[in-house]
Parts: C-alpha cells; structure tokens; sequence
C-alpha cells in the first residue's frame, strides 16, 4: 500500500510539474483559450494575462515567495532550465 501512496504522489508532482512547464494547467489563459474561462487576467496581480511564464517569471504580486523558494525576485526563461522540480513543484504549491 505505501509504495502505491509514493507512486501516486509522485505522478501527481511530475503532472502538476510538466502542466505549469508545457503550459497545459489551469490557469487563467489556458482556459480562456479553451473556453473555459472568460478571463485570462492573472489571479494575483490582475494585470497581464496569467500564463506560465508569468507566474514563474514575471508576477510582481508572487515576487517575495518566488524569491523564498526559486531564490530570485524575477526570472529569466534560462532561469527556469536550471530549476529543480522540487523547487518548482513547493512554489507552485503554496
């Protein structure tokens, strides 16, 4: 049973993971494109539209606790090549 918790939370760490990275979540603009949402304007900062690259790079309201966990205020997209999943996995799980 306990190997089965570690594989089912592992697979659910790597998805939520690979759709934040892909752009393949559920976020605001992905499901605006989808037509699932009416708005793409981010949650946080109600500014640009609420994209991947916004949300690990840009938004200047999530700039403390990108700071706290992937050790920069604001990124570059090389920035995020070099990320541990398990950094981004504990940002994105706030």
């Amino acid at each position: 049973m306990k190997i089965r918790s570690v594989g089912a939370e592992l697979f659910h760490v790597v998805r939520q993971t690979d759709g934040l990275l892909t752009g393949h979540n559920t976020l605001r603009r992905h499901l605006h494109v989808m037509g699932l949402s009416n708005d793409p304007t981010c949650r946080k900062c109600s500014t640009v539209e609420e994209t991947s690259v916004h949300i690990l790079c840009e938004c200047e309201a999530l700039a403390s606790l990108r700071h706290l966990y992937l050790g920069s205020f604001f990124l570059d997209l090389e920035d995020i090549r070099v990320l541990g999943v398990g950094a981004i996995w504990n940002f994105i799980n706030l």
